[in-house]
């Protein structure tokens, strides 16, 4: 199966999967709470459109390029217990619910943002300047670890 990008034509499966996620659902293996998986997504979401200020690169610049290949062309499954920084999982500001509605919100706005311009980078501290039609696939498979962590694929 491949795994849909974050991406119009895949808006529904993402919609469906992230609608699977309860406020009680207990995940597969990690620590993350559905709220807090929610305003992690949320954060990546908007560090792809630009939303998250100035970051410093934790990835070294010869690496990035190696790096994205490795985890969004090679091995499209990540393990299970990957870790992201702590940042990068920030602390939930609002109720379950209202995580969830705001990662729907920030989903769609990416789509129209990268449809409007999908040439546009944007900076991630692992993989460097990224264009958001590329973000599009990186999205995909960051969620789709999370749907896995939290068994909601169809």
């Amino acid at each position: 199966m491949s795994i849909p990008n974050l991406d119009r034509a895949n808006l529904d499966y993402h919609r469906e999967c992230l609608g699977r996620l309860t406020a009680d659902i207990q995940p597969a293996w990690g620590k993350l709470t559905p709220t807090r998986v929610c305003t992690h997504l949320s954060y990546f979401i908007g560090l792809s459109l630009g939303d998250e200020g100035e970051l410093k690169a934790i990835m070294p610049r010869p690496l990035q390029p190696l790096m994205r290949w490795v985890f969004f062309e090679l091995i499209t499954t990540w393990p299970k217990g990957i870790k992201s920084p702590e940042f990068m999982a920030p602390a939930s500001q609002a109720a379950f619910e209202d995580e969830r509605d705001r990662c729907l919100t920030v989903l769609e706005r990416f789509i129209k943002e990268m449809e409007a311009d999908p040439d546009r980078k944007t900076f991630s501290p692992a993989f460097g300047y990224v264009p958001l039609s590329y973000w599009a696939r990186l999205h995909g498979v960051h969620f789709h670890h999370h749907y896995r962590q939290f068994n909601l694929l169809p």
